[in-house]
C-alpha cells in the first residue's frame, strides 16, 4: 500500500497517537487481571468459563485490530521501519497468532503446547512502556555476564 494511501495514513495517525497506546494498556492490564482470576478447568463453572472465554476473545479481537492496524502502518518487510524489522511486534505477533490458531482448530493435540503461551501475552505492556522496555533490554544484555558468573 503506498505510503500517502488515506488508509495508511489513517493507521499512522493511530499507532503514534498515544492515547492508543494508553488504551491498549489498560485492555492488556485488565486481562491480566482477568487470567490471574480464572479458575482451573476442573474447578470453574459453566458461567465462570463462559465469562473467561468472552473476555479472552473480546482482548483478543482488539489486539489483532490494534496489531492489523500497525501492521499497516508500518508495511510489511519491504524498509527500515517495517513491521517485522521491530522484535517487538514479532513477539506481539507470536502471542496472539495461537489464539485463533486454537480457535479454529480445537483439536489439533499438537498444538495444545500452544496454551502456554497465553502466559506472555503481558508482555505486550512492555510496547506502552519506554521505560520498562529499557529494563528488559538491559536485562537481556546483562545475561552473558550474569552467566559467567554464575559459571565460577
Amino acid at each position: 500500500m503506498a505510503v500517502d494511501h488515506p488508509i495508511r495514513s489513517w493507521c499512522v495517525m493511530c499507532v503514534c497517537d498515544r492515547r492508543l497506546d494508553n488504551c491498549i494498556l489498560a485492555i492488556i492490564l485488565t486481562y491480566s487481571v482477568f487470567m490471574l482470576l480464572e479458575p482451573l478447568e476442573d474447578e470453574a463453572t459453566s458461567t465462570q468459563a463462559r465469562v473467561s472465554a468472552a473476555v479472552e476473545w473480546v482482548c483478543m479481537c482488539i489486539f489483532t485490530i490494534e496489531l492489523s492496524i500497525r501492521l499497516v502502518a508500518c508495511g510489511i518487510i519491504c524498509h527500515t521501519g517495517a513491521f517485522f524489522h521491530d522484535a517487538w511486534n514479532v513477539i506481539d505477533l507470536a502471542v496472539i497468532c495461537p489464539y485463533w490458531v486454537l480457535l479454529f482448530f480445537p483439536a489439533l493435540p499438537s498444538m495444545a503446547s500452544l496454551r502456554l503461551v497465553r502466559a506472555l501475552r503481558p508482555l505486550r505492556t512492555i510496547r506502552s512502556l519506554p521505560e520498562l522496555r529499557r529494563i528488559v533490554v538491559a536485562f537481556l544484555h546483562a545475561i552473558p555476564a550474569l552467566s559467567t558468573v554464575a559459571g565460577l
